[in-house]
């Protein structure tokens, strides 16, 4: 290139950035106050839209759990109240506090202080806050720009000004701001005849005044400064419950009211109380430990910036996304998957929190351009929110409430002061689950607020126990009856065999004992009378490995169902079982006599030393006697069998159970969403074996231990079996009764327990069992 065309190149550049920067200096310097006076005008706001939490419906459509928006008129203070910007810089200018500052301009304000259109709001200052005070307020114009607008005030008229001999004064207009517009919005809501009365009542500007000057003291007193900034930016709430048609007609009036804002909010709401309450569960605001795992992740949205700033001090390792940045900066352009508002609620139990992000969806962003006055502007950029999807479970309402009254009937005339019980209802061809019904229960639109005495209550009613794993008593033999008559096994009995029941097992032991002499006892008379010593001898002869291998191929012992919440495994005890109960005892011994040396040796807290010391003590008394009891011996498989000692079983598995009898030898797995695939496979039985035990089963409820009239079956259509398990010499027994229905032609499985009480299981469970059949067969007429 010639030496001329390179001048003229670089020629040509400097021309170019020496225009650049005359533009650049008419921008910032010449027109400044214009383009920040129009900027100002033009304010950007975020608005956060909430998601609609999904419904949760049971079979027919009713619904059990539905979010239901709520509208609250909030203030946000700086908006509405101009002097509040100027507190903090003034406060220091001064060498006042706030608080006092505050105090002083409100007297002001009551008093009108005036000086011409100025009103006091300090007296005389030193020289030294003098010139303090004359550096802010020769810069007043550029820092209280917002004051100066939202007042109205003129290009002449300072939004302060030092009075000689007096001190600071403060413009009315700025002074009065916030009480013309809660005048104004006084008018407009006294205006609305549809209006609730507490709206009315508290729409008086006296009222409307107070409210804010209240909120104000409550935001300066909080000593975290955290809190405070938070309170400060994200409004206070004049009137929680607003009914749509007032909202309607408050929105196109907005612009007349800077600072008032219409917030949308959704409340989770439970139509039917205290129903399924164990099953559907309900929702609570994020814990500390669930908000800081969500803000890791950027998926809180409007996360405030002063809890992101902690988070980044705490993790400077970890590149935290902060979602109003990322907005800001337009990289924000989907909403992440599991992502929540601040103040959003999640599941806290059962359904609700197992399948939170399917119900919660996913909020939306919505960038709008208001001008200084809240005139709406336009919308710049949006993200729309996408409403939860609706959980269809298997639950039929009707039989759910009759099973739930029924278990409260039985606890309230059966039970123990602190008993409760559970029952599980289901299809014995699909797994359906109709019922799933726990007692004693709690309020779900009440239990945030009694959560603390719920927690206290000795009947513990957040406990569920329709999935609680409980000794099953004699329903459990129905298994072992599978086990010891199997003839796939070389060692097994045959069908017809009898046992001699002389009412013990031994004479000359106390212990084994049976309800009855029951004389010589066949399979069919053994379930009619839960006949214990038929089944000590038939363990004895056929062995316990065929039982174990028939609760293995039933899983007991593992979660069987598809979807339902907080389901217990159970127990179900093997030879090995006492041998690891053993080395688990001497490693919680081990742990626990190191942690107590440890806390003796560094001297610490007294009471941790006195705790850590109990905990050692009873670790060493059990590992002592899990020494001593290492084999596990015929009685505990004697226990075993009948489904006493360490077998846990819960009330979905006894009903499954109760199904593959009733289904000819299928295994349906048991569900609660309608969604949800049948799964069942067959697992042989003998035919004769079936029908023996069907047999045994229903001559339970003609002749047996559930015939007595006082308990009502008889005259149904049913089949089914007694259990008892007891406790310790004394306590209160388990009382279990499951079975399936109809007898000749069966649709439906059940289990049902009571835990704590004095009586048996057919007399205490045998009830819930004939309401439940009843209330199915008049809701099967009705279809």
């Amino acid at each position: 290139m010639s030496r001329g065309r390179l001048f003229t190149v670089l020629a040509g550049m400097w021309l170019m950035l020496f225009g650049l920067g005359v533009r650049l200096v008419f921008l910032q310097v010449v027109h400044h106050d214009h383009y920040i006076e129009k900027s100002e005008k033009r304010r950007r706001r975020i608005e956060y839209l909430p998601a609609r939490r999904g419904r949760i419906i049971d079979s027919k459509n009713r619904v059990l759990a539905v979010d239901q928006p709520r509208y609250e008129l909030c203030v946000q203070l700086t908006d509405l109240d101009p002097t509040l910007d100027l507190v903090s810089r003034l406060a220091r200018s001064l060498g006042q506090s706030r608080k006092e500052l505050i105090k002083k301009i409100n007297l002001s304000r009551a008093q009108e202080r005036r000086q011409g259109s100025y009103a006091l709001i300090s007296g005389p200052v030193s020289a030294k806050r003098r010139d303090k005070i004359a550096r802010l307020m020769s810069k007043q114009r550029r820092i209280f720009r917002h004051a100066h607008q939202m007042s109205g005030l003129t290009e002449d008229q300072p939004v302060l000004r030092w009075i000689p001999g007096h001190g600071v004064a403060i413009a009315m207009r700025v002074l009065l701001t916030r009480d013309r517009i809660l005048s104004r919005l006084s008018e407009v809501l006294l205006s609305q005849e549809q209006a609730s009365q507490e709206v009315r009542e508290g729409s008086s500007e006296e009222r409307l005044n107070g409210a804010v000057q209240e909120a104000v003291r409550e935001i300066l007193a909080e000593k975290d400064v955290h809190k405070r900034l938070e309170r400060w930016s994200s409004g206070i709430v004049l009137f929680p419950a607003l009914k749509f048609s007032v909202v309607l007609s408050l929105e196109e009036r907005l612009f007349e009211l800077p600072g008032i804002f219409i917030r949308k909010k959704f409340e989770r709401h439970y139509p039917f109380g205290d129903c399924a309450a164990h099953l559907v569960g309900y929702v609570g605001a994020m814990q500390a430990h669930s908000y800081e795992k969500r803000a890791l992740k950027g998926q809180v949205l409007n996360v405030p910036s002063w809890y992101f700033k902690s988070l980044k001090r705490k993790n400077e390792d970890t590149l935290i996304p902060f979602p109003p940045e990322q907005l800001t900066l337009g990289l924000l352009d989907k909403i992440g998957e599991g992502s929540r508002l601040h103040s959003d609620t999640i599941g806290r139990t059962a359904l609700e929190r197992k399948h939170d992000n399917f119900l919660a969806g996913l909020p939306g962003i919505r960038v709008i351009e208001r001008d200084y006055k809240n005139h709406k502007l336009g919308v710049l950029s949006e993200i729309p929110e996408q409403h939860g999807q609706d959980l269809q479970i298997t639950i039929d309402v009707d039989l759910q409430k009759i099973g739930e009254a029924a278990l409260d009937e039985a606890l309230k005339t059966k039970g123990t002061p602190d008993a409760g019980g559970g029952l599980a209802v289901m299809s014995i061809h699909d797994g359906r689950l109709l019922a799933l019904a726990s007692a004693p229960r709690f309020d779900l639109n009440e239990v945030n607020n009694v959560y603390n005495t719920l927690l206290k209550d000795p009947r513990k009613p957040l406990f569920n126990r329709s999935t609680a794993a409980m000794p099953p008593g004699s329903t459990y033999k129905i298994l072992s009856a599978l086990a010891f008559f199997d003839a796939r096994y070389a060692k097994r009995l045959p069908l017809g065999t009898h046992f001699q029941c002389n009412g013990r097992l031994l004479k000359t032991a106390r212990r084994f004992k049976c309800d009855g002499v029951h004389g010589s006892t066949g399979l069919v008379r053994a379930i009619q009378c839960s006949c214990n010593v038929f089944f000590w001898r038939g363990v004895s002869a056929a062995g316990y490995e065929n039982t174990l291998l028939w609760a293995n191929a039933l899983e007991f012992g593992k979660r069987i169902s598809d979807g339902v919440p907080g389901e217990s495994r159970g127990q179900i005890p093997d030879k090995l079982m006492k041998e690891k109960r053993y080395r688990l005892a001497q490693q919680s011994y081990a742990n626990w006599r190191q942690k107590y040396e440890s806390l003796k040796a560094t001297k610490s807290n007294p009471e941790e030393i006195d705790r850590a010391r109990r905990y050692f003590v009873r670790a060493e008394d059990w590992a002592k006697r899990c020494a001593e009891d290492r084999v596990f011996s015929i009685g505990n498989e004697r226990n075993a069998v009948i489904g006493q000692g360490s077998v846990l079983a819960t009330p979905i598995q006894i009903a499954r159970l109760s199904a593959y009898i009733a289904n000819g030898g299928y295994v349906v797995q048991p569900r609660i969403r309608m969604s949800s695939p049948v799964k069942r496979h067959y697992r042989p039985i003998n035919p004769q074996l079936l029908s023996t035990i069907r047999q045994g089963l229903r001559a339970v409820v003609l002749r047996g231990t559930a015939s007595r009239s006082s308990i009502g079956l008889r005259k149904l259509d049913v089949a089914g079996k007694t259990g008892s398990a007891e406790r310790r010499k004394g306590e209160p027994n388990y009382a279990w009764f499951m079975g399936y229905y109809p007898a000749s032609k069966p649709e439906i499985a059940f289990a049902m327990v009571v835990d704590k009480t004095a009586g048996h299981g057919g007399d205490v469970t045998g009830p819930v069992a004939r309401k439940i059949v009843e209330a199915y067969a008049q809701l099967r007429s009705q279809r």
